[in-house]
């Protein structure tokens, strides 16, 4: 189980069974497929495919690669931390619940949904985040360790990446390059260690739509 460091965060599909289906199709309002797994997903996250859950949210009309740049983000992402630094636990997840709203695979707001919960008394929903935190993290962290373009980690949002980087050690604010190899654009980012200081370079391979809805 991942377990990210509190300081460093703070700095920056199952299908869906017939009976969901026919009830979306009564209502004329038929469910997109990430959508039911979604749906499936918040019933039992402990059993969830969070890479498959991530792979249709890329081909989902909700989709938004660059989810911090949505007005929604920028105004309840810094509100979180300013929530969390004063210890108002209802506020945090209010404002973790809206990020949510844009972007449900958001880990950031999982994990810290997760710790404000704890602290609250609430372990059921504390658990509930933790394994959607859980879930998401191991889908990307087992697709590479970033070391080289040939074990490059598979990303879908820009904040994924940050993700990594915060739990590996590596705060905001180091380098951001693009690189291509064998035609294949990947995003490359450099940090030092927040522990030791030691420089590191992680390559990321978006999905190809990542690119394609570039601002």
């Amino acid at each position: 189980m991942w377990k990210p460091c509190h300081i460093l965060l703070l700095g920056i599909a199952a299908v869906a069974g017939s009976s969901l289906a026919l009830g979306a199709q009564a209502s004329g309002k038929a469910k997109s497929p990430y959508a039911l797994a979604l749906a499936e997903a918040k019933k039992d996250p402990g059993r969830a495919d969070y890479g498959k859950l991530r792979e249709l949210l890329t081909k989902d009309s909700s989709y938004l690669p660059y989810v911090h740049l949505t007005p929604a983000y920028r105004e309840h992402h810094p509100a979180l931390f300013v929530a969390l630094e004063s210890k108002d636990f209802k506020a945090a997840i209010k404002h973790a619940e809206a990020i949510l709203e844009v972007d449900y695979l958001d880990t950031e707001a999982h994990y810290f949904s997760s710790q404000a919960y704890e602290a609250l008394g609430n372990k059921k929903q504390s658990e509930y985040h933790r394994q959607f935190f859980d879930g998401v993290m191991d889908s990307i962290l087992g697709s590479g360790d970033g070391s080289s373009p040939q074990s490059a980690i598979r990303v879908i949002t820009l904040t994924e990446e940050w993700a990594v980087l915060s739990l590996l050690g590596y705060p905001p604010g180091g380098t951001h390059a693009t690189q291509v190899h064998d035609g294949v654009k990947y995003d490359v980012l450099t940090g030092k260690h927040v522990e030791t200081g030691k420089e590191a370079s992680f390559y990321f391979r978006p999905v190809d739509v990542f690119w394609k809805q570039a601002p």
